[in-house]
């Protein structure tokens, strides 16, 4: 104990630099003989702790060439070999105060291919816990830095089209993924597999269909995460016999078969996937989506084009100005009146010769959107084509209005 607060001592006392080079060793060999360090080690210890920094965090590669050279003595040559052959970082990531002095923590990042930190799996905690035991090692005697953490991650290269590419794989082999997860709760609910051998087949099948649906924005109909939760659900009394269970999962599962089915990559291209920018629609048209996946039945349906019509009140309220968009009839125009309002807008915002195709599209997905809301027959394909028309009316205000401006 007394020679650790004597080696501290002396690192807040650094040894006075001296002109003539025979006097500063014997003061290096001074503080050497006031440590009681042994001879094996090198003078270059004993020296002030800001010259031991300079040698080792301000010259990373030196400073993970020691730390592989020490993990190498122990023959730790997965260590080494991250070390390596990945891309290595050291950077302060905190400070810390220890007593009346601060202390700068950094952290060693090392990033490595994906495939190679998938193979490594639930080893990559003991490298981590290797390399760090290591670098502190050569940094314990310096109080005003020391290395925090060692953190392995894959190197993965941000690549714009992610969501393209999750979605163009075949919605039939999702729709197929599911068939099987239903087949596989029916056997189980019917006196056929046991959960116990299965339910972990179940899970990963499930956080890929998940994932599969997540990518086509169309919400997971299955809320049993795992067969266990089924199984309470079906031996709770609500599903007494082999019949209605399968009459349930049935129910639960053919709709979103049959979206997945029918479905077409360019039907699912959305020029404009993120928000306009205008909060308050963005979150009712988001709802509209929402709505759309989760409706089952004409009340459902109908709600959504009491959705679509009153984002569309919302849209003409927040563009129309009535001191620059004169209403093309001249008779004073309700506040709930979506469609003159946002004709008087287009028709002022979209004037001239040049814009006319332009604005008769505007105009026909308007009427369009504006004839579905007040639609009484509610079908799925109304209200898709209602929630589609909508958002083609939002999309194409935001574009005049700058709104969709880079």
């Amino acid at each position: 104990m007394e020679s650790v607060r004597s080696m501290r001592a002396v690192q807040r006392k650094p040894v006075p630099f001296i002109e003539d080079q025979d006097q500063n060793i014997l003061a290096c060999r001074s503080t050497y003989l006031h440590l009681k360090i042994s001879s094996k080690i090198s003078l270059a210890v004993i020296n002030h702790p800001r010259i031991i920094m300079e040698s080792l965090l301000s010259d990373h590669d030196a400073f993970l060439g020691k730390i592989a050279h020490l993990l190498q003595l122990e023959k730790k040559i997965q260590e080494v070999s991250l070390l390596a052959t990945g891309k290595v970082t050291i950077e302060q990531t905190g400070c810390a105060s220890w007593g009346n002095e601060d202390c700068d923590l950094f952290t060693v990042f090392i990033e490595i291919p994906s495939i190679k930190f998938v193979e490594l799996g639930h080893r990559i905690d003991s490298l981590q816990k290797e390399i760090l035991k290591k670098a502190q090692f050569l940094l314990r005697l310096i109080e005003r830095e020391s290395i925090e953490a060692v953190v392995i991650s894959p190197d993965i290269p941000y690549d714009p089209k992610w969501r393209e590419k999750i979605t163009r794989a075949p919605a039939s082999e999702l729709a197929q993924d599911i068939e099987t997860q239903r087949n596989l709760m029916v056997s189980v609910a019917t006196g056929g597999a046991r959960i116990q051998l299965v339910n972990e087949e179940y899970k990963e099948r499930g956080i890929r269909i998940q994932t599969g649906l997540m990518a086509l924005r169309i919400k997971d109909p299955n809320p049993y995460k795992d067969l266990w939760e089924w199984y309470g659900k079906w031996r709770s009394g609500d599903l007494p016999t082999y019949q209605s269970r399968r009459q349930y999962l049935s129910d639960l599962f053919s709709r979103v078969i049959e979206r997945l089915r029918t479905y077409s990559p360019s039907s699912a291209t959305v020029v404009f996937p993120e928000p306009t920018g205008w909060a308050k629609i963005d979150s009712i048209i988001e709802e509209a989506r929402r709505r759309l996946a989760e409706a089952k039945d004409e009340i459902g349906y109908q709600q959504l084009g009491l959705i679509c019509r009153e984002t569309l009140i919302l849209l003409a309220q927040t563009v129309y100005d009535p001191t620059r968009h004169p209403i093309i009839d001249g008779v004073e125009v309700s506040p709930t009146d979506a469609k003159r309002m946002l004709e008087a807008y287009l028709q002022s915002e979209l004037g001239g010769h040049s814009n006319e195709v332009a604005r008769k599209h505007a105009r026909a997905s308007l009427e369009f959107a504006n004839d579905l809301t007040h639609k009484r027959t509610a079908t799925f394909k109304n209200a898709a084509l209602c929630a589609e028309a909508t958002s083609s009316v939002i999309n194409i205000i935001a574009i005049v209005s700058g709104q969709r401006n880079p």
